[in-house]
């Protein structure tokens, strides 16, 4: 995907998330992309990478928390599957905890292909 055709994306994802401006943003990768029944969104995941340390600020509209971790902590992420009552029912998904915080669903599967992706190159 081009360059202009991601910047728009970013525009309207992360400053409006959690406060980071694009053009701050080096775009170095793409995972596989995750449509999610539930919203009936699909979802383009890219890897990004910045050369300072953030101040975060998230958009309570639109998440719920940010969690910074190393890459020696997303090494470590043990990936479960889980149940899950949702309002679409019980569902399995995976699942891992960071911090006592639960991380599950479309998150926790794009964390877990971006810690698989990070494995293969180190």
């Amino acid at each position: 995907m081009m360059k202009t055709q991601i910047y728009p994306r970013l525009q309207s994802g992360k400053h409006e998330e959690i406060g980071i401006a694009p053009e701050n943003i080096e775009i170095i990768g793409s995972l596989t992309n995750l449509f999610i029944p539930a919203s009936n969104f699909l979802v383009h995941p890219f890897v990004g990478k910045i050369d300072f340390t953030p101040v975060f600020i998230p958009n309570p509209d639109e998440v719920m928390a940010v969690l910074p971790a190393s890459l020696v902590e997303l090494l470590s992420f043990k990936t479960e599957q889980q149940f899950f009552n949702t309002s679409y029912g019980n569902l399995m998904a995976p699942y891992f905890k960071f911090n006592e915080h639960p991380i599950w669903g479309a998150t926790a599967m794009i964390v877990s292909e971006l810690k698989e992706v990070i494995k293969k190159v180190l």
